[in-house]
């Protein structure tokens, strides 16, 4: 009886573990509409979609980027004189995001338009160097496809996924009208 009464006991707990790794939180999708006023404008080019942005929003966010990694720069040059050496990443990937951020701002100081591209920071080993996804949530951005067509609506879909205690993903992703594969995400939680 005591057997019996395990078995049933193991067998509920692992239909219940099942019922945990395959659930879905959330899912659903809503429209954005879009628009820019500005008068100098930063093209973002992530390669599947550019991303087109004030560069007013665009430069205090990045500014604030750049000069988060600087201190973490020169805490890694201080680690390195005393002989305490972590990331040798650092000396690569610095030098890179400094030569992203000065692009820039020549861009910036010669025309209205900044155009700039994800690979470039890719190589060095950083993500987007701001949030584009909550300007799009507020529509303050125009997007512009492959094609070079502007799109002043798409689609965000709120998803969520657990598969377990420790296994997990909540975000948006951003799809152009009539398109399968988002062209860009934004994580709002990991476990």
């Amino acid at each position: 009886m005591r057997i019996l009464l395990l078995l049933l006991i193991a067998t509920l707990a692992s239909t219940t573990v099942w019922a945990q790794r395959n659930e879905r939180v959330q899912d659903g999708y809503d429209t954005l509409r879009l628009r820019l006023e500005a008068k100098k404008v930063v093209a973002y080019s992530n390669g599947l979609a550019t991303i087109l942005v004030d560069y007013k929003d665009f430069s205090k966010e990045f500014y604030s980027f750049y000069k988060r990694h600087a201190r973490e720069m020169r805490s890694y040059y201080r680690q390195k004189r005393k002989g305490d050496v972590v990331d040798t990443n650092w000396e690569r990937m610095f030098p890179g995001l400094t030569a992203f951020y000065n692009s820039a701002r020549s861009q910036a100081a010669e025309s209205d338009t900044i155009r700039l591209n994800q690979a470039d920071l890719t190589r060095y080993g950083f993500g987007p160097p701001i949030q584009f996804d909550y300007l799009m949530d507020k529509g303050r951005c125009i997007i512009e496809d492959q094609d070079h067509t502007l799109h002043f609506m798409i689609l965000r879909k709120l998803k969520a996924w657990r598969s377990g205690p420790l296994e997990g993903w909540g975000g948006r992703l951003y799809f152009l009208p009539g398109r399968i594969v988002p062209f860009y995400s934004g994580t709002d939680w990991v476990s």
